[in-house]
């Protein structure tokens, strides 16, 4: 029998019903038995919030890489190794079974068995370190438990002490100098997988001015004082706020790094770097498939679409844009290392932006970076100068390759500039080549409308002013199943991608805003069966792309691109005074973006289109496909030449 409910909460003597103009479900309502005012919540604990400090760490083991090896000179007794970095020279100690004692001190527990070990270090980054052959542990003479546990946490299976010795001015009579010593301390257990044993580390200790800390990632972040604490765990959660009293050193993690935004893409990474006046830009590509051709040619002849001084209807900035690739390619192939492409700049003028470094352009990014970062870069406008797209077409050339060995294409021109807009269906998507693209200098692929596109920018280049435009953008020859459902939709790729180049206003794919004025019936693509039995679309007004993921059609796209902001006309602004004046810019700069941004919108599609590529690759076509609705992605060609 169910028990009777304690009084307060019975079901059997109720109160009358609220007033009619209470809401019976209102928390304050206390009509009945049982009348209650509002219900106070808990009073939060008070902790002590202490204020950050800045600690030097002059030695850093790094604990993903200790580790255990054989000592081939003493066949069953391994030795412990592990890379370091080191600001300054020092002693690195090793101790098997080791307690940690007052002021960091690590004390032998079994010195009948095992002496410490300590072995003198240089300065120097990416050091690595070996134990002494004759001096390791043979597993054999204890018992797994014991060289797993944990539970007796005064006592580590192994602990590495590495001592940095410093000399500080502390600016006191004729003998400022004060030798310090500082350490980090790394402590950890044993543990045995498929018969081999591995090491994993508990905690990691730094020493420092007299201090114990207790080192944390952000990502990641255990609490050490719980026994299941895993300092090798990736997969904890993310602690923003700290509310433990405890010492904490807060060292930099994924999220911090993240926060930059130079880096593209999961599988084929890009990060660019560099700015408009400094010393050059470039990119670092990573996660590149290897034995894949790449010369620094193949680079160039994308890189010299989009370089400066190119026409009159570009800007008059004379680089060549040379690239270099450092590394990553060997004998004219990729090697699936990181692959390093920079490339300097040679004609910067500083001076042009001397009234810039107070006074705000109109609808630039000079306020918004002063806004996030309190400092900005005032020559050519740092990071957000279009010059960082470099790194960005560099990278597109080499994803166009990959696409190409699979028979896709990539192929981009201008649509709009102004109000001369290029009628639809004028172009053929088909049959459309890059050499129809660059026939002209505004890099449209009728030759008519391409005069008048010319026209429109030399009327407002003369007068010191500037116009926007559209580029239109095709992919052929996608395969299907591109791209993932919900928030990784492939047209929501393509968008961020695209909308992260300068200048970009807008993006399209398919019918785009023009299908709000169809109905179903008519915007519906019919499915239909071609010679080959294979299943086509009738219309594309889906743009290749249903449900976020590719369905075999050319993939079309168009990116609206803003006039650019920076024009030798006097325009109404304030500076960081908060002072409103007038302003006149001077620099050179393009009095339309679009000529240019046609290379770097290729560059941007392409890179999404490898991304979702090896996507689709490690997830769905790791296993045999189900060949009546999937498709075989084949390798069309693989050529040295």
């Amino acid at each position: 029998m169910q028990a009777p409910m304690p009084a307060p909460y019975d079901h059997h003597h109720r109160g009358p019903p609220p007033p009619p103009h209470v809401d019976p479900a209102h928390v304050n309502w206390g009509g009945g038995r049982y009348p209650c005012g509002p219900v106070q919540g808990p009073v939060a604990p008070y902790v002590e919030h202490q204020k950050a400090v800045t600690i030097r760490n002059d030695v850093n083991l790094k604990k993903e890489t200790l580790r255990v090896v054989p000592d081939e000179e003493n066949p069953g007794q391994f030795l412990v190794a592990f890379t370091f970095d080191a600001t300054v020279s020092g002693s690195i100690m090793v101790i098997f079974f080791a307690k940690e004692g007052a002021d960091c001190n690590l004390t032998p527990a079994k010195e009948n068995l095992f002496q410490p070990i300590t072995v003198s270090f240089e300065q120097g980054l990416g050091q690595t370190f070996r134990q002494p052959s004759g001096t390791g542990i043979d597993f054999t003479m204890f018992e797994d438990i014991e060289l797993m546990k944990e539970s007796d946490m005064e006592v580590f299976p192994l602990a590495v002490k590495a001592e940095a010795s410093t000399l500080e001015d502390i600016g006191l009579g004729e003998n400022p100098m004060v030798r310090t010593i500082n350490s980090q301390i790394t402590q950890a257990v044993f543990e045995k997988e498929k018969g081999e044993f591995r090491v994993r580390v508990v905690k990691q200790i730094l020493w420092v001015n007299g201090m114990r800390y207790e080192l944390q990632e952000i990502y990641g972040i255990g609490n050490s004082v719980d026994g299941d604490f895993d300092a090798n765990d990736p997969g904890k959660e993310c602690v923003i706020c700290l509310s433990e009293p405890r010492d904490t050193t807060v060292l930099p993690c994924r999220h911090m790094v993240q926060a930059a935004g130079s880096t593209f893409g999961t599988n084929f990474r890009v990060t660019t770097y560099g700015e408009s006046h400094g010393g050059g830009v470039g990119c670092v590509i990573d996660g590149c498939p290897p034995r894949i051709p790449l010369s620094e040619a193949d680079m160039q002849a994308e890189l010299d679409r989009r370089r400066p001084g190119q026409s009159r209807i570009t800007t008059p900035r004379k680089e060549t844009d040379t690239c270099r690739i450092y590394s990553g390619v060997a004998d004219g192939v990729t090697t699936g290392s990181p692959i390093h492409v920079n490339v300097p700049n040679t004609d910067q003028r500083g001076n042009d932006y001397s009234e810039m470094a107070i006074a705000y352009r109109p609808s630039h990014a000079d306020a918004t970076y002063d806004y996030k970062y309190g400092v900005r870069s005032v020559q050519g406008g740092g990071r957000s100068s279009a010059r960082e797209t470099i790194g960005r077409v560099a990278a597109g050339a080499l994803a166009k390759k990959i696409l190409k060995l699979y028979g896709i294409e990539v192929i981009a021109y201008v649509s709009q500039v102004h109000k001369v807009i290029l009628p639809e269906g004028v172009v053929d998507d088909e049959s459309l080549t890059l050499d129809q693209v660059e026939s002209n200098i505004v890099r449209c692929p009728d030759s008519e409308y391409a005069k008048k596109m010319i026209a429109a920018i030399d009327t407002y280049r003369v007068k010191g002013d500037s116009v926007g435009g559209v580029v239109t953008c095709i992919a052929r020859n996608v395969p299907r199943g591109l791209g993932s459902p919900v928030f990784d939709k492939l047209e929501a790729e393509l968008a961020k991608a695209l909308l992260s180049l300068p200048a970009t206003k807008g993006f399209e794919i398919g019918s785009g805003f023009a299908g709000t004025l169809m109905t179903g019936s008519e915007h519906n693509d019919p499915f239909y069966t071609d010679k080959n039995k294979k299943i086509r679309t009738q219309t594309n007004r889906s743009g290749g792309i249903q449900g976020g993921i590719s369905n075999g059609e050319i993939i079309t796209m168009r990116v609206a691109f803003k006039p650019t902001s920076t024009i030798a006309k006097k325009q109404n602004t304030v500076n960081r005074d908060k002072e409103e004046i007038q302003l006149i810019a001077r620099g050179r700069h393009d009095p339309c973006v679009v000529p240019r941004a046609v290379p770097m919108v290729e560059a941007m599609v392409a890179l999404v289109l490898v991304d979702q590529l090896m996507a689709q690759y490690s997830q769905c076509h790791l296993l045999p496909i189900n060949p009546a609705l999937q498709e075989v992605m084949e390798l069309k060609s693989l050529s040295h030449h």
